[in-house]
């Protein structure tokens, strides 16, 4: 039998909402030219946009797999959407359920409703959750659509209604829908006041397959065989949680222990405070060695720390959660979210990857992890007790002492002794002489050298006052102390806990799953092309295997599928 061929048109423009998946560009152009087969098939020519009669098929799904240890394509509530266009044009839907979106070309939608995962996937790793917002159902889509000129088109996930994918790397949490979880606490040995938890989160994903059955055939019996099937995914993030109960703690162990520093500082200033105390004694020493032949009484003393905000020098570090761009701690929640695609050496997100991509998750990513927690924690409390040491430092005592001279006349002269000077500069005894002022009125015959005077203080402050002030940067490293008590003992743990991820491989994960294309999963299956039809072309966006008791369980997240398509029966 001679085969005729004839120029290829393009594919007609179906309705405004169905066209973003229907018009497919032809592969290339071929010229006029015979082919012979002796194989049956049951075409003379090709007009592809024109000739009708093709039979096809698309389907899309959301969610499928054996995560529950039982078969989820058994399961009627998640069982997605498939389209049957028969040579005649007439379409079979499963579910019947399924909304029409459109007559010509049939096009049919069956968004999966949150609530049909409950009970269906909720098991004891703790399940998938959605996270839908209330009347966002619809977002995670389930479509189909198919026509006699040989055209079929699958989408699932979060995908609008023309079968377009939703899906881009900034696609955010806010969007819905938020992050799937599957929980791994039951395979890894989780501490529950440590690391209670470690999940899997997954954004939002879509996948959607395009075939021109007509190109592709005509490709095959005719060209170079290379026109194909568009088939496109988008997986918006990828990455591992954990809960860390004790880094919760960390921000109420901060402000505790400013509300202590605050409370030493109240207990150190004013004119009875521990630093007035230590000054009257120290004045009353330095002027009774210099002025032997009178008495010295301190009549009156003032001390304050100005420019001291300890919860405004550590607020910045306490209100923002930690972050170096791939490893996230929120304080407020002890939660680790680590971002997976950068961690193996994806830093761009998992979309455009060859199909089959396996993500390795070894002992280099786990230890990366670990090492970017330790260190955040690591930068963030020594960024706290130097926030609190620093502000301690530049923090102004300023105090006035007032005293009487006396003899046996009474009261016969009198000192002011002045002291403006930086907390760090006492503490590290590095008080500039022009920081401390002594003014005097001395009766006659006495005499009192300002200089001397003055350097006598600045000597005794570093052994009277200086202590006071330095119980406060004590007080900042003890805090350190605590800081690092709670901290180190989560990163020590989270490496035993993950540990078992790499060592143990209990966790697999492949993004751009193509069952007909190399390093495809084992027992993956699909239709392979024939002499008149087209193979199927089916695309997940993401399968992840986790192996549970010698056993591994798949759950296979927005797959869809184009083809096959066969040609019109022979006239």
């Amino acid at each position: 039998m001679k085969i005729r061929r004839r120029v290829v048109t393009a594919v007609a423009a179906a309705a405004a909402v169905a066209a973003p998946l229907l018009i497919v560009p032809s592969q290339a152009s071929w010229t006029d030219g015979e082919w012979v087969s002796g194989s049956g098939v049951s075409t003379s020519s090709f007009d592809c946009g024109t000739d009708t009669g093709y039979t096809s098929t698309a389907s899309g799904r959301f969610v499928s797999g054996s995560l529950l240890g039982g078969d989820l394509d058994q399961a009627a509530e998640v069982s997605g959407v498939t389209l049957d266009l028969d040579s005649s044009g007439t379409a079979t839907v499963d579910p019947a359920t399924a909304q029409q979106l459109v007559d010509d070309p049939p096009t049919y939608a069956n968004p999966l409703n949150v609530t049909a995962l409950d009970g269906v996937v909720a098991v004891d790793l703790s399940g998938l959750n959605t996270g839908l917002e209330a009347g966002k159902a619809g977002a995670l889509n389930q479509w189909v659509q198919a026509s006699t000129t040989g055209t079929a088109a699958g989408a699932s996930g979060l995908v609008d209604n023309s079968g377009g994918i939703g899906v881009t790397p900034t696609t955010g949490s806010a969007e819905p829908p938020d992050v799937a979880t599957i929980g791994l606490g039951t395979l890894l040995p989780v501490v529950a006041d440590t690391v209670a938890n470690v999940e899997l989160e997954i954004g939002a994903v879509a996948a959607s397959s395009i075939v021109d059955g007509c190109d592709v055939l005509e490709s095959a019996l005719w060209g170079d065989g290379s026109a194909t099937a568009q088939r496109d995914y988008g997986i918006a993030s990828l990455g591992l949680g954990v809960d860390a109960p004790p880094l919760a703690t960390l921000v109420p162990t901060v402000d505790s222990a400013v509300d202590g520093l605050n409370a030493t500082v109240n207990g150190l200033v004013g004119s009875n405070g521990a630093i007035a105390t230590a000054l009257n004694g120290l004045t009353t020493s330095v002027l009774g060695s210099l002025l032997s032949t009178l008495g010295v009484k301190v009549s009156s003393t003032t001390v304050s720390i100005s420019n001291l905000d300890l919860a405004g020098a550590v607020d910045p570090l306490l209100t923002e959660p930690l972050s170096d761009g791939v490893v996230t701690i929120d304080l407020s929640t002890g939660h680790i979210y680590a971002d997976l695609a950068a961690l193996m050496d994806h830093p761009d997100g998992l979309n455009d990857l060859d199909p089959n991509t396996e993500l390795a998750l070894d002992a280099d990513v786990v230890n990366a992890l670990v090492g970017r927690v330790e260190s955040l924690l690591n930068t963030w409390t020594t960024s706290v007790t130097d926030a609190l040491t620093t502000a301690i430092k530049n923090a102004t005592l300023v105090a006035h002492v007032s005293v009487a001279l006396t003899s046996v006349l009474g009261n016969v002269g009198s000192v002011e002794i002045g002291l403006n000077a930086s907390v760090g500069d006492i503490i590290a005894g590095t008080v500039p002489t022009s920081a401390v002022t002594a003014t005097f009125s001395l009766p006659l015959g006495i005499s009192l050298d300002a200089g001397t005077l003055v350097s006598g203080l600045i000597s005794g402050l570093s052994t009277t006052v200086a202590p006071l002030l330095q119980g406060l940067l004590d007080q900042v490293d003890t805090l350190g102390t605590t800081l690092s008590g709670i901290t180190a003992p989560v990163v020590s743990t989270l490496a035993t806990v993950l540990a078992p991820l790499s060592e143990d491989h209990l966790l697999t994960l492949m993004v751009n799953v193509q069952p007909d294309q190399p390093g495809a999963p084992a027992r993956s299956t699909f239709v392979a092309a024939t002499d008149d039809a087209t193979a199927e072309y089916e695309v997940s966006a993401l399968r992840i295997g986790v192996v549970d008791q010698a056993q591994t369980l798949t759950l296979t997240l927005a797959t869809a599928s184009a083809g096959p398509v066969t040609m019109p029966p022979a006239t």
